[in-house]
């Protein structure tokens, strides 16, 4: 798993500083997009009063000879830069984090290598602040907690907890063992959010616009981000929660780009060190019930 930094035009994606980037925003929702075979994306969304806009792409990351791992978000630093994991195609997990003023990812290291092949978990994901959460063999909702997430340091809270079972059909985007209700993952099946209950049955929670595809977990209150299929073109989402029935998606925004896959991070404020939201991602809307927000 070898990694370049990109600092040229590549495919039309083009690198941009920083902090000036970040300090005309009252917030900044973090999306990063996966072009297939090498490059890792930053194509975050800048909201300014009532309005927004993406800003510019930027290449964070190349990996060399296609070897691009299984990558995902992992939490914020008192700095604003963004923490990564990745599974490469030996099974090991590797942490890396932004560096510098042009947010290039920085060197990976391995971390958890005595929990064994994480390339077995075909569902990996990360809550932010070191908790992990897999799906297992059994089809079990499983977390880790690695304590050393700020630093990349290999070092491990107590042993994996086995919450359970896991919704057996879509993609798991967030999961918890904290949060309130009766649910412990939100997963996507087709154009829905699911609640994954504890029993590990889905309750349908909200409806997402026809024809996206790699809808992420929500980095702010009522804003998610997908796919528009098959274009790939990025587009991000808000919710309407005053609906009859259940909280309906609507397209708000797009960005001329297009990638394979897309995720998000935790939203935040440039210049504060304290999340923007104390309410974990998807639990902006809701709260075991249907809704959080009207």
């Amino acid at each position: 798993m070898r990694l370049a930094v990109a600092t040229v035009v590549l495919l039309g994606v083009f690198a941009v500083p920083g902090p000036a980037r970040a300090n005309r925003c009252d917030w900044v929702e973090p999306v990063f997009g996966v072009k297939p075979p090498d490059l890792l994306i930053e194509h975050s969304y800048c909201v300014e009063g009532e309005t927004g806009r993406f800003e510019p792409a930027r290449v964070i990351a190349t990996f060399e000879n296609g070897s691009m791992p299984r990558i995902f978000w992992g939490g914020r630093l008192p700095d604003n830069a963004a923490v990564f994991y990745a599974v490469g195609q030996d099974g090991r997990l590797m942490w890396a984090r932004q560096t510098g003023g042009n947010g290039a990812l920085g060197p990976m290291r391995e971390v958890g290598s005595g929990f064994g092949d994480w390339g077995r978990y075909p569902t990996l994901m990360s809550a932010g602040k070191g908790h992990l959460f897999a799906v297992n063999e059994w089809g079990n909702l499983v977390r880790w907690v690695h304590s050393g997430w700020l630093t990349g340091a290999d070092e491990w809270g107590s042993e994996p907890l086995d919450l359970g079972p896991a919704c057996k059909m879509g993609t798991t985007v967030f999961a918890s063992a904290l949060i309130p209700g009766p649910g412990k993952a939100v997963v996507v099946q087709g154009l829905t959010y699911s609640l994954c209950r504890w029993d590990g049955r889905t309750q349908t929670m909200s409806v997402l616009p026809e024809g996206v595809m790699s809808a992420t977990a929500a980095p702010a209150p009522g804003v998610a981000f997908a796919l528009l299929a098959p274009s790939g073109q990025l587009k991000r989402m808000v919710l309407h929660a005053r609906q009859p029935d259940l909280p309906i998606w609507r397209i708000d925004d797009g960005a001329d780009a297009t990638y394979a896959r897309v995720f998000a991070g935790n939203a935040f404020m440039p210049g504060e060190e304290k999340d923007l939201h104390k309410y974990e991602w998807q639990w902006s809307f809701y709260d075991g019930k249907a809704y959080l927000q009207a």
